[in-house]
């Protein structure tokens, strides 16, 4: 009876990740098909996915890449924005070659971004279905979520949807978990995108809490201290 239960359940839920992943891929595809250009995929082949390689190439030769000597006097590719060796996406190197590789890596975050959104306007807002419009509307407007297909940095902001809903479940109960769940997913953000867009997360944090403060009804200042400290603990934590 309860896996019944569940299996209904999880249908309705795997239908909707495939129908937010679906309206992601088919906009993409059309808009490259209609203007032959990808919001996804663009200028992979001649500015990033080269700085990109050069952060791979030692991961797939089993070794840490700290400094590339290819490109004028070398650099440090470990702390580099463009080749980014501790992005959590890199694992799709070893699956696919480095051009499917590199679009499937920025569809990947832009698809868990989407649909954190989604249920977020899903649960928490009683919206229904209705909620993938913005959700996945984000994801093709606006000069942030585009400039990640240009400048992979940008993908920072992909999972900036889930940060956001970890904050708010934080300014609501305060403990460790929720807590670590912040410092996880900044490190993600970090890790995957520039540290120029990364500092910014906390600030967007934060002001989003203090929001949530002043549109609450009752304005419990004790708590948002509370919540604050917390929030700083997480800071801290994943520094």
């Amino acid at each position: 009876m309860q896996f019944h239960l569940r299996k209904k359940i999880a249908l309705p839920r795997i239908l909707e990740v495939v129908a937010v992943a679906a309206v992601i891929f088919w906009t993409d595809f059309l808009h490259f098909y209609v203007f032959g250009r990808s919001y996804i995929g663009e200028y992979v082949l001649t500015a990033n996915l080269p700085l990109k390689l050069a952060g791979i190439e030692p991961l797939l030769h089993g070794s840490l890449p700290t400094w590339n000597s290819r490109l004028a006097a070398g650099w440090p590719v470990l702390a580099d924005a463009s080749s980014m060796p501790l992005d959590w996406r890199n694992a799709l190197y070893f699956l696919f070659d480095p051009i499917s590789a590199y679009w499937a890596a920025l569809f990947v975050s832009r698809l868990i971004g989407a649909l954190f959104l989604f249920y977020y306007l899903r649960l928490r807002h009683g919206m229904r279905f209705s909620a993938a419009l913005p959700a996945t509307f984000v994801y093709f407007c606006g000069t942030l979520m585009m400039e990640d297909s240009r400048a992979p940095g940008g993908a920072t902001w992909d999972l900036l949807p889930a940060y956001l809903w970890a904050v708010e479940r934080l300014y609501e109960q305060l403990t460790a978990i929720r807590a670590a769940t912040i410092a996880v997913l900044w490190l993600f953000m970090f890790t995957m995108g520039s540290f120029g867009l990364a500092i910014y997360v906390a600030p967007v944090g934060g002001l989003w809490a203090f929001a949530l403060f002043l549109a609450s009804p009752r304005r419990d200042w004790w708590r948002f201290l509370h919540f604050t400290g917390g929030f700083f603990g997480a800071q801290i934590g994943r520094a």
